[in-house]
């Protein structure tokens, strides 16, 4: 495992990446792969910087002379799985990847993740009756989805697919027995992006038009300009691996600071780290749910816990107006996403010593997006106008909104339960 971190971190510094000198890369069974100190580190301290060249997503397919098929029908893809696939595309060729050193860290195919999606019928059982569970299928089926078409648009183009895998073709037994360890494969990638990857805004520049792609050769690196105005409003959302980024486990309680420069994205942590202590990342407050959809574990007493709701399909009536006013909400076929509309709700905890009234406590913890959805549902019951809410929180919890509160509220409790 240490010959694994160490090709990695000189892989990493070679291509301008940055590791204080008292930060390890280690990798163990415990706790996978991970950032521990060698020495005692002062808050403030900048403990590392990955260069956008080192970098991947769907902006290097685009670029990548090795795969005509993504370069030429790039929006032939959906802008996710233009990423997924083009990481399939580096594994299935890893000895010749750019990312080889990278990959070689990463949970393998055959070995998968133990997050849902990843989950066998028995223990999916377990699942059933919970909005988890609907946000598993939805999300399976979404990626199945990106598979089945993009496996199309390379069949179209001449390419081999048969090691694009979404399911065994043999059966697990006969993969195994004949060291085909490709199933899942699209599986395997689109976790790896759900579970590991950051949001584009970090190499999206705010004083240009355009994205550079890192276009990786024998000769070197080039950078290539890809003008944003050549691409779909939806295609201005998308993920990217940061290797070495992605290393640090995940705490809630971990004080860092993430600075985006134009060419890179650096980490800076805020508290003290003593000698042989690891160092955490945070990625944010997430729920128990968010955790084992997202990486296959939970929190023991998470501060963070609640629990997630999945908007189910609104009315006819309403989907019409929210998919000029909400796009988000809609798949590119047009249906609705659940996935997409699913929410966190914390658990309420009212302190009587806060300054906030019980009202804005409880409330504080409905993201103000799903009230505002709920919100539409009960005034297109009662026969009222519906129209677009301009400011949510505004409207519900200050202005003529509030009639609707109890009603969502019951409606929140319905479908919690």
């Amino acid at each position: 495992l240490s010959i694994i971190m160490d090709t990695l971190e000189k892989w990493f510094r070679d291509n301008g990446g940055y590791l204080h000198p008292s930060v390890q890369l280690a990798q163990d069974a415990e706790h996978g792969s991970h950032f521990r100190a060698t020495a005692s580190i002062e808050p403030g301290t900048h403990v590392l910087t990955v260069p956008h060249n080192l970098a991947m997503s769907n902006l290097n397919a685009q670029v990548d002379d090795n795969f005509p098929v993504f370069k030429i029908h790039a929006q032939q893809f959906t802008v996710q799985s233009l990423g997924y696939f083009y990481l399939m595309a580096q594994w299935l060729n890893k000895d010749k990847s750019f990312w080889k050193p990278y990959l070689d860290t990463l949970p393998s195919p055959e070995r998968g993740f133990e997050t849902p999606m990843f989950y066998g019928e028995d223990d999916r059982q377990w699942l059933e009756g919970t909005d988890l569970h609907a946000s598993v299928l939805g999300r399976e089926a979404a990626w199945k989805k990106y598979w089945e078409d993009g496996v199309q648009v390379m069949q179209s183009a001449g390419m081999d697919v048969k090691n694009y895998t979404w399911l065994p073709k043999y059966g697990t037994f006969n993969i195994m027995l004949h060291g085909e360890y490709t199933e899942f494969l699209f599986k395997w990638a689109a976790t790896v992006y759900s579970s590991r990857s950051f949001n584009g805004s970090t190499v999206t520049p705010q004083d240009s038009q355009s994205w550079t792609a890192y276009k990786h050769t024998p000769n070197g690196t080039e950078t290539v300009l890809l003008n944003q105005n050549d691409y779909p409003e939806d295609w201005k959302t998308f993920s990217v691996l940061f290797p070495g980024m992605d290393i640090g486990n995940h705490n809630p309680n971990a004080h860092v600071k993430w600075a985006y420069d134009p060419d890179s994205f650096s980490l800076t942590i805020s508290e003290e780290v003593q000698s042989g202590s690891q160092i955490y990342n945070n990625y944010g407050p997430k729920s128990s749910e968010e955790l084992l959809m997202g990486y296959g574990f939970c929190a023991p007493n998470n501060p963070y816990d609640g629990l997630l709701l999945a908007m189910r399909p609104p009315p006819p009536p309403l989907q019409q107006m929210l998919s000029i006013t909400h796009p988000q909400y809609f798949k590119t076929t047009g249906e609705w996403n659940s996935e997409a509309a699913t929410f966190r709700l914390l658990r309420a905890k009212l302190q009587e010593t806060s300054n906030a009234s019980p009202f804005d406590q409880a409330w504080g913890c409905v993201p103000a997006p799903l009230a505002e959805l709920f919100c539409y549902v009960v005034q297109l019951e009662r026969g009222v106008d519906v129209a677009p809410i301009e400011d949510a929180e505004e409207y519900l919890y200050q202005g003529d909104g509030k009639r609707y509160l109890p009603r969502i509220a019951l409606y929140i409790m319905i479908r919690s339960k």
